[in-house]
């Protein structure tokens, strides 16, 4: 939904404009613990980066995300975090996470 500030009688601006933006990433690579601390240790260090977690998905095949809010007019991207999980971190940067669909039970 979006609000509508005014300022001073003469100014409206949208509060969408000040919204951070959302990412999430897939990192290949991550298996436990350790593996979310160092993703989180590099990436969430990065300049314009908020509310920044790493998480396993997939124990097995050691897939993981990382996941933050860019601030407004953050200037990151995608090859900086690409950067930071790969040569800072040690993990494989997979891209843009797309959460798996569900998969139908059959009767």
């Amino acid at each position: 939904m979006k609000k509508t500030v005014l300022i001073s009688g003469l100014l409206a601006l949208s509060t969408a404009a000040f919204a951070a933006e959302k990412k999430s990433y897939q990192v290949n690579g991550m298996h436990c613990g350790g593996c979310v601390k160092n993703v989180e240790r590099e990436v969430c260090k990065l300049e314009g980066i908020e509310n920044c977690k790493a998480h396993v998905v997939n124990e097995k095949k050691e897939i993981g995300t990382v996941s933050f809010s860019l601030k407004p007019g953050a200037t990151l991207t995608e090859a900086d975090i690409k950067n930071a999980v790969e040569e800072k971190a040690g993990y494989k940067f997979a891209g843009e996470y797309k959460a798996p669909v569900g998969k139908k039970k059959k009767n």
